[in-house]
């Protein structure tokens, strides 16, 4: 596990059900100066490929959490979520927090076995143009 390369902002960002136009350029500049944590898995010819990771936004919270497809089940989100709070706090002296949706039972399960605690609920609004002229 270490931290992302700016280059794996498009992998991230194209996993993430809230990306939109920009998203690519927020994930590079999150990576660059807040913190992230990738999961690599070493392939049969030494070559890398990501598995996991998480990227901290410039808000103080932890997100676009995601792991390939074919990678789940294996504890790498667990490591990821982990690795970059560990990170967060001791590094960059941030309070790492981690935001889901309730109703995603994968991810609450996997906070839930985490050392994170509920504090509160927060309500986002997501608004995203649709026939936009460019």
């Amino acid at each position: 596990m270490r931290p992302l390369a700016p280059l794996d902002a498009l992998k991230v960002s194209s996993a993430w059900k809230f990306s939109s136009k920009g998203t690519v350029d927020t994930i590079q500049d999150s990576i660059k100066t807040v913190g992230s944590a990738g999961v690599y898995q070493i392939g049969p010819n030494g070559e890398e490929k990501l598995a996991s990771w998480i990227i901290f936004s410039p808000v103080g919270a932890m997100v676009a959490l995601g792991t390939d497809e074919d990678c789940r089940r294996k504890g790498y989100a667990y490591l990821a979520m982990n690795g970059c709070a560990k990170f967060c706090a001791h590094q960059k002296a941030l309070v790492p927090n981690v935001q889901i949706q309730l109703e995603n039972s994968i991810s609450k399960a996997l906070v839930d076995k985490s050392d994170f605690v509920f504090s509160h609920m927060v309500e986002w609004i997501h608004f995203r143009r649709e026939n936009q002229l460019e």
